[in-house]
């Protein structure tokens, strides 16, 4: 090989050092160190330095920086060079060599390693000269320095005959390393960014250009100051949508909480005020050398980088690395062809198995549909003026044990927004660790809980993912998501669990109640079972309309239970926020949101119910409501409806939609017709239908067909299993896991009874 050469020098070198000559006028004067020349031979003994030149370090720390340079990577005219160096460039210990291809074609990492075999030789030889030193090993190879930071390159000591590229200098490596090891046990291994690092690529490089170096190149350095760049990437993000990872292999699971941990103590360290900032951008800066979702090929760049981010210099570099990516033009990467079938491997392995057999008449608006969209987008988010701020007279912190409760409830498998938080990356971050990281969490999520943060991260907190939904089935549908951030939604999770009012549980409003879809559908059957006219209604653009000044009245006429959560109403709703739709990185639209909730926010249907309580109370035995779905179920329904529909408009609820309908048996079609305002021929409905999800059936009236479309729904939806991209042990574990939510009322043994329990097994036994 081109470098056995240079191996054999290098091996050479340690050996005359290890038996020095002694002089009268100092023991301890080493002999003068044989430097390599640009074309790798030894100098003559002429150009040689002199003993009496060397000289002990200045400091207790031994540091020694290496890189590498090539030209014509990987071919045969390739040629590769390495540079090591210690204090200044006249000092024996800074060395440099170059490596000629010949018929072996060279590479960077050929000369990265031989740079990381010649410093560590160069440290041996010093340690035999003037005994025991601490020992710092540097460099900007992402892999060296992983390797030899996590062992694995000591490992190859033992390992000759290794299953890698350039075994043979990573089994010279492993030596190396361990035999520096066993002479002194304070060695730390260093990545270092390339500004830092300008004397050792200066030397390479002159190394390879065969002239002396240039004594003028000097390295920069990084402080702790770069941690500022934090505030500037927290303001910057909402500019572009980085993609982040969703969550982190088992097998770096432990890495990353090294990092993790790390990270956040040295920002405690040194800017203590910036580590809030640090966890929003957190997801950001593990990312930087992966982007793929589940994408095996990159682990091992991901266990480099997670490890390097142990070290500071490393780290402070990841944070300028991406304040550059925000402030550079993001290209966008095609699609890989097979990432359908990992994204929906990644399901199975989160246990998302709804999200691989849904239903995909939903799909996201492109910039082709951008017209179209932006047009019912303005009519979707109406401006409206803002409630009065709601009186803040205390703090309460969030505690470890309420944060960690809430990162239960978050759901797994959620899309992130701006922060790139999501359940399986902080779950690792703060559980089981040490005290640190989990009250930096927890005062974060505190001082968003009690409106406690600065203008930049209130415009970044409040600052939603827009993402418009269009639907195949319905041409002029724009369902408009808002994906808020993680850290947010967990600071609601407190909030709304802490704060528990009576009126809420004595009310008709079912819908946070578990099975309160099931409960509306049993009282609506019920209602037709007593033949009544059943008047369902389902309020128009609810969400993003219902009234803030409503809701606000309720929270102050329950402060003694409610008041917990005025902060964090009035960091939400008491200022106007916005919404962003990207298209990839690049942000295609933006609304500026003053009215309503977030249709996918946690406080959403809270807000809901805050700004709807007065008016249900009012009508508590006549209604039963589930979040925007409104039905009168009392036997005088067809005379209160008017009085329902205004009480409800002064809350800007909206329930005349194209939604509304009147249920009840054939004999009272007239009855409803003369009785109910406004109401059209086809929106009676005097047979079965569906409402809520289940299926309802008038007085006398069981009519087969919603069931049997049902059934045929169920079983084109299940048999979807045979034909997903998955091994069949995936597709058994999808089956089993499958639930049944819909609740449908039919006579006791009947056919349809039968069909529908057993629709799974009549289309999705036989996975392949």
């Amino acid at each position: 090989m081109p470098y056995d050469k240079i191996l054999k020098d290098l091996q050479q070198q340690q050996q005359r050092w290890s038996q020095p000559k002694q002089r009268d006028d100092d023991e301890h004067q080493p002999t003068a160190v044989p430097v390599l020349s640009a074309s790798g031979e030894k100098r003559n003994r002429d150009d040689t330095p002199k003993a009496k030149d060397v000289t002990r370090i200045q400091g207790a720390t031994l540091t020694l920086r290496f890189d590498g340079a090539f030209r014509d990577n990987g071919s045969l005219s390739s040629r590769a060079s390495y540079g090591v160096f210690c204090q200044d460039y006249e000092n024996p210990l800074s060395t440099r060599a170059v490596i000629d291809g010949n018929d072996d074609p060279v590479s960077n990492n050929v000369a990265e390693l031989m740079g990381a075999i010649a410093a560590i030789t160069a440290a041996i030889m010093y340690i035999v000269k003037f005994g025991p030193i601490t020992v710092r090993i540097e460099g900007d190879s992402d892999h060296v320095i992983a390797a030899l930071r996590d062992g694995r390159a000591r490992a190859y000591a033992s390992t000759p005959d290794l299953p890698i590229k350039n075994a043979t200098l990573w089994h010279q490596l492993g030596k190396k390393v361990k035999q520096l090891e066993e002479m002194t046990s304070d060695v730390t291994y260093c990545w270092i960014p390339r500004s830092m690092n300008r004397e050792a690529d200066e030397l390479a490089n002159a190394a390879l250009d065969r002239r002396e170096p240039r004594r003028s190149i000097k390295s920069t350095t990084i402080t702790s100051g770069t941690l500022d760049a934090l505030v500037e990437i927290v303001a910057l993000l909402p500019q572009k949508r980085l993609s982040t990872l969703r969550g982190i292999p088992r097998s770096l699971t432990a890495a990353y909480k090294a990092a993790t941990k790390h990270a956040v103590k040295m920002c405690q360290s040194f800017y203590p005020s910036c580590t809030k900032y640090l966890i929003l951008c957190w997801p950001h800066i593990v990312s930087l050398r992966r982007s793929r979702i589940m994408c095996h090929d990159d682990h091992a760049e991901l266990r480099d980088h997670l490890l390097l981010l142990q070290t500071d210099e490393y780290l402070l570099s990841a944070v300028l690395e991406l304040l550059d990516k925000l402030k550079s033009d993001v290209h966008e990467e095609p699609r890989d062809p097979a990432s359908e079938e990992r994204r929906l491997a990644t399901f199975v392995k989160m246990g998302n198995f709804a999200k691989i057999l849904q239903d995909h008449d939903a799909y996201p608006a492109t910039p082709n549909d951008a017209d179209a969209v932006k047009r019912k987008l303005d009519e979707l988010f109406p401006n409206a003026t803002l409630p009065e701020p709601l009186p803040q007279n205390k703090t309460t912190p969030i505690t470890i044990g309420e944060m960690l409760l809430a990162i239960k409830r978050l759901r797994r498998g959620k899309a992130p927004a701006l922060s790139g938080w999501t359940k399986e990356l902080i779950s690792p971050a703060v559980f089981d660790m040490c005290e640190e990281v989990q009250h930096a969490f927890a005062d974060l999520l505190s001082a968003i809980a009690n409106n406690a943060v600065d203008g930049t991260m209130q415009k970044y907190l409040t600052h939603g993912v827009l993402l418009p939904l269009l639907y195949h089935s319905k041409q002029n549908k724009v369902r408009p998501v808002v994906m808020l951030d993680t850290l947010v939604k967990m600071a609601w999770h407190v909030l709304l669990h802490a704060c528990q009012n009576h009126e809420l549980s004595s009310t008709s409003h079912v819908g946070k109640r578990p099975g309160g879809c099931q409960l509306a559908i049993a009282a609506i059957q019920a209602a037709l079972d007593a033949d009544h006219i059943v008047i369902s209604m389902d309020a128009v653009n609810a969400y993003n309309t219902v009234s803030r000044h409503a809701a606000f009245d309720f929270l102050r006429a329950n402060a003694a239970s409610m008041s917990r959560l005025f902060p964090m109403a009035n960091l939400m709703y008491a200022a106007p926020s916005s919404a962003v739709w990207y298209h990839g990185s690049r942000p295609i639209y933006a609304v500026t949101i003053t009215a309503g909730s977030r249709q996918g926010c946690v406080s959403g249907l809270s807000l809901l119910e805050w700004a709807t309580m007065k008016v249900n109370r009012k009508f508590a035995t006549k209604i039963t409501q589930v979040a925007d779905d409104v039905n009168i179920i009392s036997a005088d329904s067809c005379s209160v409806v008017s009085n329902v529909v205004n009480e409800y408009k002064r809350v800007n609820q909206d329930l005349q939609g194209p939604k509304c309908r009147a249920i009840c048996s054939p004999g009272k079609w007239h009855i409803a017709k003369n009785s109910i305002p406004n109401i059209a021929d086809n929106q009676i409905v005097t047979t079965s239908t569906r409402v809520l999800g289940g299926v309802v059936h008038p007085r006398g009236v069981n009519d087969s067909t919603p069931l049997t479309a049902i059934h045929q729904k169920l079983t084109d939806k299940y048999s979807k299993i045979t034909k997903l991209p998955l091994t069949t042990q995936e597709k058994w574990l999808v089956l089993l896991n499958v639930t049944f939510h819909a609740l449908f009322y039919v006579e006791n043994g009947g056919h349809l009874a039968r069909d529908i329990a057993g629709a799974s097994t009549s289309c999705s036994c036989k996975p392949s």
